[in-house]
């Protein structure tokens, strides 16, 4: 049976994944973010689209699919400036 190939936002959704259950909210800023994927966030995540949670027709994109499927939900980006952010938040 052929293994899958890596998925780009695997390491983030295993790191939200594991974190304790009693963290109910996270912020992690950009260069966070892109430390625990090892590659830089592309120029969309400059965008508000790009942390939107609504999976599409489609299902949604990759990096939402990786939050969702950890079980958290993005919320409250910061999107300028040398401290760009998100907060995650656990999905009820």
């Amino acid at each position: 049976m052929p293994h899958a190939a890596p998925r780009k936002y695997d390491p983030l959704r295993r790191h939200l994944a594991g974190l304790p259950p009693e963290v109910a909210e996270v912020t992690l800023t950009f260069a966070e973010i892109e430390a625990v994927l090892g590659a830089p966030l592309p120029a969309s995540a400059r965008l508000g689209s790009f942390w939107a949670n609504a999976p599409s027709l489609w299902g949604g994109t990759s990096q939402a699919r990786a939050w969702r499927a950890a079980g958290w939900r993005a919320t409250r980006p910061v999107l300028w400036g040398l401290r760009s952010r998100v907060t995650v938040v656990r999905a009820a």
